[in-house]
């Protein structure tokens, strides 16, 4: 721009320069020829005052030299020349100069095309730099606008996640609640397991001799005391056999079944055959099973010391039982071999308890065995105990069912004496080898510092721990699951029910404000109708007023004439002119037009009580109309009542969804809180590992949940809305009501 206003002002003048210059030529030959002009006019003039004066000096007679008219042509052809070389001279000052006009255009054509040209070029600058700048504006405010979006959304995102973690916390705190409540059972049912494994292990319950119990009674426990001893073992088979196998075993245990059965039902009386065998074969199942139930616990702390797998486990217990079995039926044969491995109980029935230590023995042989390894902890290792094969236990077992019963002996009193006491004192022998179980147990613990020992330790409660985690999980998915059921089938169907009443609710509020609307109208219209009324009342008591006053102008006037009458009677004496024809005609007219006078002010009179009636009707339809508004309006205040209610359940129902939510984020901190005691207390490697594994499945679960209960969330939110958008309705309702009874009153 600077540039083209600098060629502008040079282009200025320039011009005006060469305008100044073309004006003075033009001065120059305008003056040129004037002055030719004159100097010929003086030198004719001239010429004539010579000649005259020559004439006139002729004229008087004197010698005068004659005129010389050579000079003069000689003058004239000097001034000819000088004419013609000042028109010479003037022709090339004119072509100089209109060349010089000439080259001065050319030369300002070429700077006004150049001066279009620099400013067309600027102009193109200044568009495209206004372009840039709109583009840079257009861009920025892209920019901005973006940066708002992205904020917004960022924003709706950040409630989202908000809402979510909401969401999350009262899951987490409903889980953890739920996996708090099964723990604590869980620990009761542990409990009660234990109190009735030390129940069992710790009193050995033998067959007491037969009392005065009714038969049906015996019946009952019989039964239920083999189906349990019978179960005890066929899970023991099951668990460690060979799956070939399994069926026949299956198959036998069944057909014992049947055979118990079939014999308890046979039992008829007390002490008869039946009742015999059903006594027999309990003893027997009870001696395997009371011996079986020792050797787990010596099981116990074997496999806990060679770290055993649990299908180790299984199958030297299923080796245990078998052992025990052909130890209880060799007894059964050949007494004399049980010397002191076995005691016999010879109270007419087969009572046979093995001793504690062959039990630990014929263990930690099998245990031998099967893994090769000797417990350094138990230095009175026996190996001496005779161990059979599986194939010759299992005969054995089966032959229990099968084994020809024995002639039965008479109950002694001296026998049941010393079976007591010899159970007490296997009881007493009990209790010290649970003493020196614990003790050995603590010693063992004591000595176990080895890393290995400690990983496995580790992995073992790693292991428990996941499976307390999956347990957990399904745990507080199904509490879940059961929270949205509750939520979906009890909470939803209210907020819907209170939507669908505060709906009625607010149609009802409507067609009362349309109710009120035509009734202020109506109102209006009759209090219009009554103001015209009034207009016309006024105008009618106005114009009766106006006819009354007339009727007494009237009389007045009557009585005036009447008294003038009687005084022009009486003074001028013309009573006896006025014909009595006159007079009555006059009185007439003058009664006719009392008499429409006075129908007129009646007629007035009548309209006027017309008009009163008619704004009496209209007053008590006013009164009627104003106790219709009144009803109108109690009901408005039932409505607002109403209003308030639903308002206050509304308000309950929150704060039991805020109660909710303050015990679901307590048992979401307890699991916290369990979560952070568990981490604390498993501290190597190994765990940490398997519970950073834990953690991201259960993060990932977590994030699940979280997407799965964003939608539940957006919806709540969503009702929530509309449910203080109608909240909000209502109230602008209430204020709209409240304004227009007060406009009323």
């Amino acid at each position: 721009m600077k540039i083209i206003r600098k060629n502008i002002g040079v282009g200025l003048i320039r011009a005006l320069t060469t305008g100044i210059f073309i004006a003075g030529l033009c001065c120059l030959w305008c003056v040129i020829p004037s002055s030719t002009v004159e100097a010929k006019s003086k030198k004719h003039k001239k010429k004539h005052e010579t000649e005259l004066s020559f004439s006139v000096l002729q004229d008087l007679g004197l010698q005068v030299p004659a005129y010389d008219d050579s000079i003069v042509r000689q003058t004239e052809h000097v001034l000819g020349k000088f004419e013609a070389q000042v028109k010479e001279q003037l022709d090339k000052l004119n072509d100089q100069a209109q060349r010089s006009i000439e080259s001065i255009q050319a030369e300002m054509e070429q700077k006004a095309h150049e001066i279009r040209k620099e400013s067309k070029v600027e102009a193109d600058f200044v568009l495209q730099e206004a372009e840039e700048n709109a583009q840079a504006l257009l861009q920025e405010a892209q920019e901005r606008a973006h940066e708002v979006a992205q904020e917004v959304y960022e924003r709706a995102q950040q409630l989202k996640r908000d809402a979510a973690l909401q969401a999350v916390d009262l899951i987490n705190q409903a889980e953890e609640r739920a996996i708090k409540e099964r723990q604590e059972k869980r620990k009761r049912s542990l409990l009660k397991k234990i109190e009735a494994i030390q129940t069992d292990q710790g009193v050995i319950h033998y067959h007491e001799p037969i009392d005065t119990t009714p038969l049906e009674r015996w019946r009952k426990e019989m039964a239920h005391a083999f189906k349990n001893d019978n179960t005890f073992m066929q899970d023991i088979i099951v668990a460690g056999e060979e799956p070939m196998h399994v069926d026949d075993f299956i198959k036998r245990f069944q057909d014992q079944e049947h055979w118990f059965d079939k014999t308890l039902r046979g039992t008829q009386v007390e002490h008869d055959e039946s009742y015999k065998k059903i006594v027999k074969k309990q003893s027997l199942l009870h001696s395997v099973v009371g011996a079986q139930r020792k050797a787990d616990l010596v099981l116990l702390d074997v496999v806990r010391k060679l770290s055993l797998d649990e299908q180790s486990r299984k199958k030297i217990r299923l080796l245990i039982l078998y052992e025990l079995n052909a130890a209880i039926q060799k007894a059964l044969v050949e007494p004399a071999a049980a010397h002191h491995s076995l005691v016999r109980m010879d109270d007419g029935y087969d009572h046979i308890i093995l001793h504690d230590g062959f039990i630990r023995n014929i263990v930690l042989n099998i245990a031998h065995e099967a893994t090769g390894r000797i417990l350094a902890a138990y230095p009175d290792f026996v190996s001496q105990v005779p161990v059979s094969k599986p194939s010759e236990s299992v005969e054995a077992s089966a032959s229990v069912a099968a084994a020809p019963e024995k002639p039965l002996q008479p109950q002694a009193v001296a026998a049941v004496a010393a079976e007591d006491k010899k159970n007490q004192e296997i009881v007493a022998q009990y209790d010290d080898l649970v003493k020196a179980t614990k003790s050995l147990k603590k010693e063992v613990k004591s000595q176990l510092r080895d890393k290995s020992q400690q990983e496995l330790e580790a992995k073992l409660m790693v292991r428990e721990l996941t499976a307390t985690l999956e347990h957990q999980k399904k745990s507080a998915e199904i509490d879940k699951q059961v929270a949205i059921a509750h939520v979906r089938d009890h909470y939803i169907p209210q907020l819907e029910a209170k939507d669908k009443e505060a709906l009625d609710l607010k149609l009802q509020v409507t067609s009362a404000n349309q109710h009120v609307d035509r009734l202020d109208e109506e109102v209006k219209q009759a209090e219009k109708k009554l103001g015209m009324m009034h207009g016309d009342l006024q105008a009618a008591q106005k114009e009766a007023a106006r006819a009354k006053e007339l009727v007494e102008r009237f009389e007045k006037d009557l009585r005036h004439e009447r008294s003038a009458k009687v005084v022009a009677e009486q003074r001028a004496g013309l009573v006896e002119d006025l014909s009595s024809q006159a007079i009555s005609e006059y009185a007439r007219l003058v009664h006719e037009r009392i008499a429409a006078m006075h129908a007129k002010v009646d007629h007035i009179e009548l309209s006027y009580k017309d008009k009163e009636a008619v704004l009496k009707n209209m007053e008590r339809d006013m009164r009627a109309k104003e106790s219709e508004l009144q009803l109108k309006q109690r009901a408005i205040e039932d409505q607002k009542t109403l209003v308030e209610q639903l308002r206050n359940a509304v308000s309950l129902n929150q704060k039991e969804l805020d109660e909710i939510r303050h015990d679901v984020r307590g048992l979401l901190q307890t699991q916290k809180d369990f979560v952070r005691r568990e981490r604390e207390s498993l501290n190597k490697e190994s765990v940490v590992v398997d519970l950073k594994k834990l953690t991201n499945e259960y993060q990932e679960h977590e994030q699940r949940s979280i997407a799965h209960n964003v939608e539940k969330l957006t919806a709540a939110e969503q009702e929530n809305q509309n449910r203080r958008k109608l909240e909000h309705e209502l109230s602008c309702l209430i204020d709209l009501q409240d304004s227009l009874l007060a406009m009323d009153k």
